[in-house]
């Protein structure tokens, strides 16, 4: 008579026997900070990060991140230089209480997200609501992307064709929030929820055109 299989012991490394793709999806619960770190735990680990679905990068008052703005803006640009073009679903910037320097490679870093075909971009860069003057701004090209599906702004300025979302064919969630923009028209054919607070605008009157919805506000 054969003996039954041996239980796995309790001082097994379960979590080492997960498939690669569910240790990515865990990795991308954590800030980029601390999924990092586990590159020494051993040669397995050493690039499960860069193939996390969610990059979550975490600085200023929360204590998460205790460098300067510099530092912080440093660490991102090598961060996905690292990445390479490993595909995300979720890129969550949040600087919370950093100083009002500004961050110069925003733009870049946003749209380094779209290309790795995120679904959910948020960006919290910011919280002293009175001084817009500092505030790091998004401008260039429309958006171009068939995966954005939500986006949230906080603390952000907004410029030039920013607000042209036509080329994102399945936007469905648009969040301002503490933000500065200037220009007239948010374009849209997708848009269902839209959210703006705390924010002010360069124009009197702001036109929002969204989806076939009606979702449509005059201000």
């Amino acid at each position: 008579m054969e003996a039954p299989a041996a239980a796995p012991g309790r001082g097994g490394d379960r979590i080492g026997a997960l498939p690669d793709g569910v240790l990515e999806d865990i990795l991308g619960f954590l800030p980029a900070q601390d999924a990092i770190r586990t590159c020494v735990l051993a040669r397995r680990w050493r690039h499960l990060w860069k193939s996390a679905k969610a990059l979550r990068v975490v600085g200023g008052g929360d204590g998460k991140f205790l460098g300067s703005v510099k530092e912080l803006g440093e660490f991102v640009d090598n961060l996905l230089l690292s990445r390479g073009g490993a595909p995300l679903d979720t890129f969550e910037l949040n600087f919370m209480g950093s100083s009002d320097e500004e961050f110069p490679s925003l733009s870049i870093w946003f749209r380094y997200a779209v290309t790795r075909k995120a679904r959910f971009l948020r960006l919290r860069l910011h919280n002293d609501f009175e001084s817009f003057h500092a505030l790091s701004k998004l401008h260039g090209l429309p958006l171009v992307s068939k995966h954005l599906a939500r986006l949230e702004l906080h603390g952000v300025g907004v410029y030039s064709s920013f607000a042209d979302f036509s080329s994102c064919p399945v936007l469905e969630h648009l969040e301002f929030n503490e933000c500065e923009f200037s220009f007239r028209n948010i374009l849209s054919d997708s848009i269902k929820h839209l959210s703006i607070t705390k924010s002010i605008s360069g124009f009197y009157h702001t036109q929002y055109l969204c989806s076939e919805s009606g979702l449509t506000a005059i201000r």
